[in-house]
Formats: structure tokens, sequence, C-alpha cells
């Protein structure tokens, strides 16, 4: 009968970081889809990085326009990002 022990000197070897976990019950589909989402996100971090894509920003002046931008965060009459600017 064959045993495995672990012992605080093989410790590591079975402890996995929680990025490299598969659940039990994935499919091929799902463990590509994860594959795929954190390749693009990858890229669209270099994308950022290099200026080739940008992130467009709502800017609204003054804390005294709050409740007004505080309207337009939740009707969704906004693009990107909503920043106040005090």
């Amino acid at each position: 009968k064959f045993r495995l022990r672990v012992t605080p000197d093989n410790l590591s070897v079975w402890m996995t970081p929680k990025e490299h976990l598969i659940p039990l019950n994935a499919t091929v589909a799902s463990v590509v889809k994860a594959y795929q989402e954190d390749a693009a996100k990858a890229g669209q971090a270099g994308w950022m990085a290099a200026g080739k894509l940008q992130s467009q920003e709502d800017i609204v002046e003054g804390i005294d326009q709050f409740p007004d931008a505080l309207l337009k965060l939740f009707s969704g009459d906004k693009r990107g990002k909503l920043v106040l600017q005090v």
C-alpha cells in the first residue's frame, strides 16, 4: 500500500496557489473561458499602458454639483468614469 505523507519539508508541493486550482465541476469550456479572460485583461492593461486604449471620463466640476452627479451616476446618463472634481 502506497501512502503519501505531508511533512514540513514537502509542504510546498502540496500547497497549490489558489489561481492554479480547478474546481471539480469545471468543464473544458469554463477553463478555456477563464484563460481567455485573463489573456484579454493582460492585453488591455498593455494597451492602456502604451496609450493605445483610453478610457472615457465624464468630469463634473464643483462640490455644489454633487446632487446632479449622483443622479447622473444612477440614471446611466454618463460615458465611462464619472468624476466629481472639487
